[in-house]
């Protein structure tokens, strides 16, 4: 007897197995399923390209002194610019990071990022300023040719804002029972005193 209940259990399952209803994906589930298990399958790891074909420079803040700039030069923009140089008979150049501070002193610096820098941590020393940058090559004789120019930026101020929003100001009444409260005042009272009555 035993068995025979544990052949009819066996067989109950296997039944309650085969009357589960089949989902039927639709072709749409399909074209997603197939490319979630492709992309599983072949792109097991994503690797981020080292260019990716256009000419950009941007400026990031990172606090009121440094900003940082990466940027991306494609070779015919640059094959453009020596040809212009060739033609102007600007002689060798070197490429250059040219930093425009555009309020204040509104003067410029250049960093000598090198031919295979693509990104550069700026010491700009200079709070609450805006600022904007090119990548370009400099000649010998000094002229400049630029080949990408940049956003512009404005780095924060140092310290607490001197501006007060009269939007947000406490109206007197609350500032004194807030005096009062933190024990200022000789006569002050509890907070229970000070509390509405709830009648």
């Amino acid at each position: 007897m035993k068995r025979q209940t544990k052949k009819k259990i066996k067989s109950s399952k296997k039944t309650a197995r085969k009357q589960l209803p089949i989902r039927r994906t639709t072709k749409k589930n399909k074209s997603y399923k197939s490319f979630k298990f492709n992309r599983i399958e072949k792109n097991k790891e994503f690797i981020f390209p080292a260019a990716y074909g256009k000419d950009r420079l941007v400026l990031l803040v990172k606090d009121p002194w440094w900003i940082y700039a990466y940027w991306e030069v494609t070779p015919q923009n640059e094959r453009q610019v020596l040809e212009k140089m060739a033609a102007q008979k600007a002689g060798k150049g070197q490429r250059v990071l040219r930093v425009h501070q555009k309020t204040g002193r509104r003067n410029f610096f250049d960093i000598e990022a090198g031919l295979f820098s693509d990104n550069w941590f700026i010491d700009v020393g200079a709070p609450d300023q805006e600022w904007a940058a090119e990548i370009g090559v400099r000649s010998s004789d000094g002229r400049f040719f630029p080949l990408i120019r940049s956003n512009t930026v404005r780095t924060p101020r140092y310290g607490v804002s001197e501006e007060i929003d009269p939007d947000w100001t406490m109206p007197d009444a609350l500032w004194k029972k807030l005096l009062e409260t933190s024990g200022l005042f000789e006569d002050s009272k509890s907070s229970f005193e000070l509390s509405p009555d709830p009648s």
